[in-house]
């Protein structure tokens, strides 16, 4: 095998649409201006292809650099794993050469590829990477039989007793002032909370030429209360990119309301799994977002973090 830097189109040529939107080139392009250069990485012989695309910061290649996770690609996801293996140790070579400072990788959870996921995190970890694990949680959509039937947790179940009397409602919105509405609410349940928002409506909004994606709001007598905005990915999974409720809006647990619904929605759409993302502060647990997604029946499952450092200590 050889290893060689490509041009974007090359690479979406020999990849083509990948199932995870942040695999791609497309994507990477869009937010290129988040890191100093692209680095669109081939790795072949006459059988085999797989590639990973990166961007470099400080000398470091970061595979994501702006987004949840990424994962290698491949033309043949049944890769045998001697053979990853060694595009790895090519990789490694490449990054040497080339004088990266270090290399990280962020893989998607399990549920996205079990097998093509497991097979690289076994290479990642027989190569010497150093890992970190991350939690993760998501939710089944066939889930919403466990709600509509009762069998949920007493403290969920007066929650959306609470929000029926409120008499919340939840739509997927069709316009895009509704969908600036469904950012407002998110931007302002960040601000309540002092963090930064990662993306602007309109850096939002660009995706879609990418991904399907679903703006969600709860409304109270019209006045929005909470929201989502959720991803599509190829396949069954829609992934939750940003969530949340306005400040002093818990009496009603529209967030409660919201989950209950997205169930429904999206179990009628034939999607089986949501995404409800990682529950982290930086390299710390977030323990108050992992009660709340234990409390709505969430599934407990963890991402990859791998990274190799390359100068010497």
């Amino acid at each position: 095998m050889k290893i060689e830097k490509i041009d974007p189109a090359e690479y979406s040529g020999v990849f083509g649409k990948d199932d995870i939107v942040y695999n791609s080139a497309e994507f990477n392009l869009l937010n290129r201006l988040k890191c100093e250069r692209l680095e669109c990485l081939l790795i072949h012989d006459d059988k085999r292809k797989i590639g990973i695309i990166g961007g470099v910061v400080d000398n470091k290649l970061l595979s994501p650099f702006s987004a949840p996770f990424s994962c290698f690609s491949s033309t043949d996801k049944n890769m045998r794993i001697e053979h990853i293996a060694e595009a790895l140790s090519l990789l490694d070579g490449y990054l040497v050469l080339n004088k990266f400072s270090s290399v990280s990788f962020v893989l998607p959870p399990f549920f996205y590829g079990e097998s093509w996921i497991s097979r690289i995190s076994l290479c990642l970890d027989k190569s010497g990477y150093k890992s970190v694990l991350l939690v993760n949680h998501h939710l089944f959509t066939s889930d919403i039989r466990n709600y509509e039937e009762g069998r949920i947790d007493k403290d969920l179940r007066y929650s959306l007793k609470t929000a029926d009397k409120y008499s919340l409602v939840f739509k997927r919105v069709e316009n895009r002032d509704e969908m600036k509405l469904a950012f407002d609410v998110i931007e302002i349940n960040k601000k309540s909370k002092n963090r930064p928002q990662s993306m602007t409506f309109d850096q939002i909004t660009e995706m879609h030429e990418l991904i399907n994606i679903d703006f969600l709001l709860v409304l109270k007598e019209q006045i929005p209360v909470a929201s989502a905005i959720v991803y599509n990915h190829s396949g069954d999974i829609a992934q939750v990119i940003h969530w949340g409720a306005v400040p002093d809006s818990s009496r009603y647990y529209p967030m409660n309301f919201l989950v209950y619904s997205m169930l429904r929605f999206y179990n009628g759409k034939g999607i089986n799994i949501i995404d409800l993302g990682t529950s982290m502060i930086g390299n710390d647990l977030n323990t108050g977002l992992i009660k709340f997604k234990d409390s709505i029946g969430g599934t407990t499952s963890v991402k990859l973090s791998f990274y190799r450092n390359f100068m010497k200590d």
